[in-house]
């Protein structure tokens, strides 16, 4: 894990508030206690506030306050397509019969492999179909949406 900076946003007799900028894997609750412990007064957190995980930035975000009184044409204009989520990960496109195929749950045997374990698996399109991970020879599904479970010889 990585802590890249850490600033003291304010200080009181009894609380303090940092501003950490720090890698994936950091436990902020872990640091408080650590730095009490370092300081001989004990730590814990009051509040935390996450304000990057990429790629999401808290700015980004809408209140659900906020979206209470959207309507859901609106709402829906918010939304970000799923795929944001892991659209780190290397992508792979199937043929249609292959993402049904993982999409209802059977291994793919390949011989190609991504360098990646975890893919994205992409329809012959372009759309996000789920995530397979690469073992012994074949991809195997882990997730996939719902619309990837048809029937394979209709």
């Amino acid at each position: 894990v990585y802590i890249h900076t850490i600033k003291t946003e304010k200080n009181s007799d009894d609380c303090v508030t940092l501003s950490v900028h720090c890698g994936s894997g950091v436990y902020i609750r872990a640091l408080a206690r650590d730095l009490g412990i370092a300081l001989g007064c004990g730590g814990y957190l009051l509040k935390l506030k996450r304000v990057t995980s990429e790629p999401f930035q808290l700015t980004d975000s809408v209140k659900m306050t906020t979206l209470a009184g959207l309507s859901p044409e609106r709402c829906r204009q918010l939304l970000l397509p799923v795929e944001t989520v892991v659209q780190t990960l290397p992508a792979i496109t199937l043929p249609e019969k292959n993402v049904y195929q993982l999409g209802n749950g059977m291994p793919l045997l390949q011989q190609m492999r991504s360098d990646a374990d975890t893919v994205r698996v992409l329809s012959p399109a372009g759309k996000f179909a789920g995530l397979a991970k690469y073992q012994d020879g074949y991809y195997c599904p882990l997730y996939f949406l719902s619309w990837t479970r048809q029937e394979l010889n209709p």
